[in-house]
């Protein structure tokens, strides 16, 4: 069995290293995987309601970074084009999530803070039996 250096680093893109072919793996742009990053952030802060004007802002920012990211990733080497539709994707409901909910055109979710009671009252409400334990 011949021993293979290539697996063992995980490289995948042919390079000639003294003589010896050596595979290289690409690389995802940085600015690719931040605005990902940002970009569920700003996701998962739209869905909340109370942090919805910061997913606005968060959202808005990781969309301009995916896009840079994007034109980095398209150079030779450089990998994550894919990720990084996903991400203004991921970016783009986010924004419109927040904004929606800011802006009062969606009920949920709102900037209330008083959801979960809420939900609660309604849970007790149409079920005996979490009146009965909460009791």
């Amino acid at each position: 069995m011949e021993y293979d250096l290539r697996h063992e680093l995980g490289l995948s893109e042919p390079t000639l290293d003294m003589g010896v072919a050596v595979h290289r793996r690409a690389r995802v742009s940085a600015l690719v995987v931040l605005g990902l990053v940002l970009n569920v952030v700003a996701l998962c802060a739209a869905l909340t309601g109370v942090l919805a004007p910061e997913g606005l802002v968060i959202g808005a920012v990781g969309i301009l970074v995916s896009l840079v990211g994007a034109v980095s990733a398209g150079r030779p080497g450089m990998a994550g084009r894919g990720v990084a539709a996903v991400s203004v994707l991921c970016g783009l409901t986010a924004t419109a999530l927040a904004a929606l909910a800011v802006f009062g055109h969606f009920a949920w979710p709102s900037t209330r803070t008083d959801e979960f009671s809420g939900w609660r009252d309604w849970l007790d409400a149409h079920s005996s039996l979490l009146r009965r334990w909460r009791a």
